[in-house]
């Protein structure tokens, strides 16, 4: 038998894929050729050195997954985020409430007393009448109506307003 051929019997043997029947062949030319049957030996040693090699422990001592690890990482600074925006809405929250509370004690406890106008505080309110904006523009003088009564056919006049820069004027109604 050549070496090759040797060899690969004995590897298939060892992979289990050597039908029944040509195992026991090599097992009987095993047993009649002793020179054969180191061969046998150092063939077997290095197949078994090669399925350690090569072999998976079952239970590998293996680290969790790197995806796992950023998908928890990014769950976690996600929470954070929503924690630190709902602080600072509650911070907010509690200076507006802070300031609105000072304001209010601030306006309900001030001591106001009586009111009293100066001269000056008089005199401006009298110009403020007299303005365009005054109540004088709005109210009905007797004498411009009794003119323009007086001017007109017999008719009830009217207030008639053209512009808002100018004043109101009284004429006779159509």
């Amino acid at each position: 038998m050549s070496p090759d051929s040797f060899d690969a019997l004995i590897t298939d043997r060892e992979l289990g894929e050597l039908p029944v029947e040509t195992a026991e062949l090599l097992e009987a030319y095993l047993a009649s050729h002793p020179r054969a049957k180191a061969q046998e030996a150092t063939t077997v040693a290095t197949l078994v050195r090669a399925r350690q090699a090569v072999a998976i422990p079952r239970e590998i001592p293996c680290r969790e997954p790197i995806v796992n690890r950023l998908r928890r990482e990014q769950v976690r600074l996600r929470n954070r985020r929503h924690l630190v925006a709902a602080m600072r809405m509650a911070a907010g929250i509690a200076v507006g409430v802070g300031i609105g509370w000072l304001w209010f004690a601030q306006s309900t406890t001030m001591d106001r007393g009586p009111v009293h106008m100066t001269a000056r505080e008089v005199s401006t309110a009298a110009n403020r009448a007299s303005t365009f904006w005054g109540l004088e523009n709005f109210t009905v003088n007797p004498r411009e109506i009794v003119s323009a009564a007086a001017t007109s056919s017999g008719r009830d006049p009217r207030l008639r307003w053209t512009s808002p820069v100018r004043k109101p004027r009284w004429e006779e109604n159509p």
